[in-house]
């Protein structure tokens, strides 16, 4: 992309002034294993975020195998000076440089005609330019998946995570912490 919707207005495209990115994927898939690589590239533009902004990148592998009895998802990310990444905690400033990590293992299992599905994973992050602000994620799912007809099914899920921010200042450390859950169903038919 040779420029991202970023609300700055009279940037030219492909310009220093604008945001551009860029990502591969790759795909590999044999008998019961899939593995995915994923990789994307953000130069962010002088206009919104300065010219001291180092360009951002984010990697990601991760893949399923299907046992029969269960199938096994797992994941695990690497990221370095990306912005927009506390979107994704509930604490913090979305505009914030962010370096860490994340991982996630799940499973799918057959049961009485659908799926159960289960998940648990962790994201651990620190500020580029503040390295003693760290964020932590962790998080666990469950639900449940049943098919009506080839066509249609319902399902119901339900989740809970916990946020943590760690912070120093000039006057010693602090914590602030976030707990959140979630719950929904619903019917989803193909056409």
């Amino acid at each position: 992309s040779f420029r991202s919707d970023d609300g700055v207005e009279d940037t030219k495209e492909n310009s220093g002034d604008t945001t551009r990115y860029a990502a591969l994927g790759m795909r590999y898939a044999q008998g019961p294993l899939t593995a995915v690589f994923l990789a994307d590239y953000t130069i962010y533009g002088n206009t919104q975020y300065g010219s001291d902004q180092k360009d951002g990148y984010n990697v990601m592998l991760g893949g399923n195998y299907d046992f029969g009895a269960a199938t096994l998802f797992v994941k695990a990310n690497y990221f370095d000076k990306m912005i927009g990444i506390l979107d994704s905690f509930k604490l913090g400033h979305a505009k914030k440089s962010l370096e860490g990590w994340g991982a996630e293992v799940g499973t799918k299992i057959p049961l009485a005609g659908g799926n159960v599905l289960a998940a648990v994973g962790f994201r651990g992050a620190k500020e580029t330019e503040a390295k003693d602000h760290k964020y932590e994620r962790w998080n666990v799912a469950v639900g449940y998946d049943y098919p009506f007809s080839k066509r249609t099914n319902v399902y119901a899920a339900a989740g809970f995570g916990k946020d943590e921010r760690k912070c120093r200042d000039e006057d010693g450390s602090w914590k602030d912490k976030a707990d959140y859950a979630t719950a929904f169903f619903g019917l989803r038919h193909n056409f």
